[in-house]
C-alpha cells in the first residue's frame, strides 16, 4: 500500500513539474516579445490604422456598423409595419 502511495505522489509531482515548466515557457515567450519590429509571433496581425482610416475617408469602407449586425432591431421594425 505504501508503495502505491509513493508511486502516485511521484506521478503527481511529475505532472505538477510539467505544468509549471509549460507555464514558465509560455510566460517567457510572451514576455520576450518574439517577432520584434517585423510583427508579433505566431501569425498574429497588426492593424494598420493609418491605412484603415485612409480607406474609410476614401469611401471604400464606412465607419458605421452593418445593418445586418442589428438583426433584432430590424426584425422588430419590420413587424411593426405589417
Amino acid at each position: 500500500m505504501e508503495k502505491l502511495l509513493n508511486h502516485s505522489r511521484l506521478r503527481d509531482l511529475r505532472f505538477v513539474v510539467l505544468v509549471l515548466l509549460n507555464l514558465f515557457l509560455i510566460s517567457g515567450f510572451l514576455v520576450s516579445g518574439a517577432g520584434g519590429e517585423s510583427g508579433p509571433p505566431g501569425g498574429w496581425r497588426r492593424i494598420d490604422l493609418q491605412a484603415l482610416q485612409t480607406r474609410i475617408e476614401a469611401g471604400e469602407l464606412v465607419d458605421t456598423e452593418a445593418s445586418w449586425y442589428h438583426r433584432e432591431k430590424t426584425e422588430k421594425a419590420g413587424q411593426g409595419r405589417e
